[in-house]
Formats: structure tokens, sequence, C-alpha cells
């Protein structure tokens, strides 16, 4: 009867401390997404990979976030962020690792294109922004909305999260042209299972 309870008891508590690292890694992004939607990029760095900055400095990737987010040429929103899943705990060097997926919609007006006057050029700029956009996000995944004249995109992406103590958080989006980048300081194992 001990080891019934003991091996209860056991299962019970893996259980908990499952739900437990996944529930700080879905908040601590979700934390992260915010920061980026109300363009606090300092307060979105403090969730990035530490490891990242080894190669682009938090200023440079401040000015990055600054460029993107507040660019005269675009008006750019993130919507309706969600964690798709959060995957198993891997633990390489001492150091823990979990992928994640997650999507959100992303409105993109190009405020250049407001000012061209003749329907057809604009029309035939719309059509050549969309399809590049098709090409990044896939075909079904970008529409142009008239109306509004902005883009909507769906998003999902892959995200390395990793963490010294199952309590603080850090993340990095996998971007297919980041790859060689992250190489340098993601372990291949865990770099395998986005590919």
């Amino acid at each position: 009867m001990k080891k019934l309870f003991f091996l209860l008891l056991t299962c019970s508590s893996l259980q908990l401390f499952a739900q437990d690292y996944k529930t700080a890694v879905e908040t601590q992004f979700m934390h992260y997404t915010h920061a980026l939607m109300q363009k606090d990029f300092k307060a979105a760095l403090e969730y990035m990979n530490d490891d990242f900055f080894t190669f682009v400095s938090k200023e440079q990737m401040l000015l990055v976030m600054d460029k993107v987010y507040n660019s005269p040429e675009i008006e750019f929103k993130i919507l309706n962020p969600q964690v798709l899943n959060v995957d198993t705990l891997y633990i390489i060097d001492g150091i823990y690792y979990v992928m994640l997926r997650y999507s959100n919609d992303l409105e993109m007006k190009f405020l250049d294109n407001s000012k061209i006057q003749d329907s057809m050029a604009k029309a035939e700029e719309n059509s050549l922004t969309l399809k590049a956009l098709q090409q990044e996000f896939g075909e079904n995944n970008v529409k142009h909305v008239n109306e509004k004249d902005l883009f909507s995109i769906y998003s999902a992406k892959s995200v390395i999260a990793n963490s010294r103590d199952l309590k603080s958080w850090k993340f990095i989006v996998v971007e297919e042209k980041q790859i060689p980048l992250l190489e340098k300081f993601i372990p291949k194992e865990i770099l395998e299972r986005v590919k």
C-alpha cells in the first residue's frame, strides 16, 4: 500500500511540475509579447535570450525594434497573440530548454501606398506587396483589406525558451534566416526540433 501511495504521490508531483514550467513559460512569453505590443522595447529585451546579445548588442536590437515598430512608412500592429503549445522540457549542460509555438495577427499599412493617387498604380503596388507577404507568411495567411488599405496577416512561429532555474525564462523567435546565428548559441539537439 505504501508503494502505491508513493507512486501516486510521485506521479501527481510530476504532473504539477510539468504544469508549473508550462504555465511560467506561457505567462512570461505573453509578457514579452505584450511589451512588444506596447512598444516597451526595453522591457521586451529583458525577456530575450541573453546569449543573443553576444552577437547583437541590446542597443542595436533597440534600434531595430524602434525602426520596425515606429517606421514612418508602415503602421504595424500585433493583435490576438496566443501560445498554441508548450513542448517537452529538455536539460542540456544545466540549462532548461522548451520549444513553444505561438500565433498572432498582424496588421500592416504601408503609408507610402496611401499617397499614390493613381488607382492602377496603387493596385499594382498592393498586388506586389501582397505577393511578397504571401511568400513570407504563406498564401492563405495574408489578405489585403481594401476598405482599410492594409494587409492582414496570420503568423505562427516557433520559439525557443531557456532558463537556468525554471522560473525566469528567456525567448528567441526562430526565423529561418536566423538559423546560422542561432546555431552559435542554441544546442544542436534543440534546433533540430525546429527544422
